[in-house]
């Protein structure tokens, strides 16, 4: 029996993006917003909340610079049917706070470990640690974190 479904899975750390424009008829779908305004129905239209998004340092999820465009958030599926349209994440990074301590522990302990011993090991470890850390800890690590310790506010919104 065909269920005339459609869903949009994207990957649980968000590494290929993935954007919908709802339709009348149905979804537009890309893993890039031009791909969705390259199709004649979309016009490229920028709204409050698009400006926004350009103007703040943040990204903010779901949201784009295309008014009716939006983006699937990593750990999330969108269900297209009759209906309408669904959202449900299937998966959350969590972050435990012992972890978080560890985290920082290295950050600053790897830098005072590696100048007094001057080992060639632990200088590589460190600059290979602070790296990922800057690119991949900064958003992963610390942002869930402060979000739980921040009061809710509408600037984001």
């Amino acid at each position: 029996m065909a269920t005339e479904e459609l869903f949009l899975v994207r990957d649980r750390m968000g590494v290929k993006p993935l954007f919908y424009y709802p339709t009348a008829d149905g979804v537009l779908f890309g893993s890039e917003p031009k791909a969705i305004l390259a199709h004649p129905w979309v016009r490229p239209r920028v709204n409050k909340d698009g400006l926004r998004e350009i103007l703040v340092l943040a990204k903010n999820p779901e949201v784009t610079v295309y008014a009716g465009m939006h983006e699937v958030r990593p750990g999330q599926v969108v269900r297209v049917n009759r209906n309408g349209i669904t959202k449900r994440r299937y998966w959350a990074l969590t972050t435990r706070e012992h972890w978080v301590a560890f985290f920082f522990l290295l950050l600053a302990g790897l830098p005072i470990l590696g100048n007094p011993t001057h080992a060639q090991a632990v200088a590589l470890f460190e600059a290979f640690y602070r790296s990922g850390a800057l690119v991949f800890g900064g958003g992963h690590v610390v942002l869930p974190l402060l979000r739980l310790q921040l009061p809710d506010t509408d600037l984001a919104t």
